[in-house]
């Protein structure tokens, strides 16, 4: 008989995260959840006072959390740096990863535990209730509908949109978790979809949770094209496409022949006029694996 209370770690990535962490481990002490839960942060060399705020919270609450590790980084090495080193720590049986200013619902861990009795998956990820200043947005699961197939439909659809797997809403068994290598540090900016890509690519399929147990804090500053982390994610997010697409063409002969179908498809949707539509055009006619296999 499975433990219905394994033990499960929560690690708080932070960077500078000083003035919402306090509501993110305030959300973790609220958690419905009877099992252990092994709390660790993990900062990413942060300018402001965010370590100090949790050595202060987590000394307030030692009864709650007496093995709780707090794990500050010398230097900047990105989210997926970040990521790796708390894993190094984990010793749940799942593990769920939050940033330092979003918030779990009350019966988050609870829930998500709940779920691994229903799926053989090693990989679940929830709804998101996205919320800023202005109070909540609709719930989302951008992968709902077209996620909803078997490990080479979700290859598929990984491939070719890499906007639609968000990380909050992931809750990972650790043992697979490091098995496939844990997180890629070769795109420090972005951590989940190169992770959900890894999964599928190595037959894992990817469970679907269909409740909101997450919030997620959206910041208009950041979605602004003009912004450097805009630009260095979006490099990321390109970069580990290309990267995974070429390893699937290699390994599977109609992948890539759906593919260049795919970007057939896109060109005639896009106006050769215009020097915006040109660089599109130019960007999408290099991913067409047929050019390079």
């Amino acid at each position: 008989m499975s433990n219905l209370t394994p033990k499960i770690s929560i690690v708080v990535v932070t960077y500078n995260s000083g003035k919402y962490v306090t509501e993110t481990l305030d959300s973790i002490a609220n958690q419905s959840y009877t099992g252990e839960i092994q709390l660790i942060v993990s900062d990413d060399c942060s300018q402001d006072d965010t370590v100090l705020i949790c050595k202060n919270w987590l000394k307030d609450h030692k009864d709650r959390f007496p093995d709780a590790t707090i794990i500050s980084s010398t230097s900047n090495t990105g989210i997926s740096g970040n990521y790796n080193r708390a894993l190094k720590e984990v010793n749940g049986l799942w593990v769920k990863y939050i940033a330092g200013d979003d918030i779990l619902t009350p019966d988050c861990i609870r829930e998500f535990v709940a779920e691994t009795s229903l799926t053989d998956d090693k990989f679940i990820m929830c709804r998101l209730q996205p919320f800023d200043s202005d109070g909540d947005k609709a719930p989302r699961m951008r992968a709902e509908g077209i996620m909803e197939c078997d490990v080479k439909g979700q290859e598929k659809v990984l491939s070719e949109l890499s906007y639609i797997i968000e990380g909050p809403s992931f809750f990972l068994e650790t043992a697979t978790l490091r098995q496939l290598g844990a997180f890629d540090e070769a795109y420090p900016y972005v951590e989940d979809w190169p992770l959900a890509m890894k999964y599928a690519y190595n037959g894992y399929h990817i469970h679907l949770l269909k409740k909101e147990l997450v919030r997620y804090r959206e910041y208009q500053s950041v979605s602004k094209e003009g912004s450097i982390y805009y630009q260095k994610f979006w490099w990321c997010c390109y970069a580990s496409l290309n990267d995974w697409r070429m390893r699937i063409a290699k390994r599977d002969k109609e992948y890539m022949a759906w593919w260049h179908a795919r970007v057939q498809r896109y060109l005639l949707d896009i106006p050769k006029t215009g020097l915006f539509n040109k660089l599109v055009r130019y960007m999408l006619m290099a991913t067409d694996l047929k050019r390079f296999l």
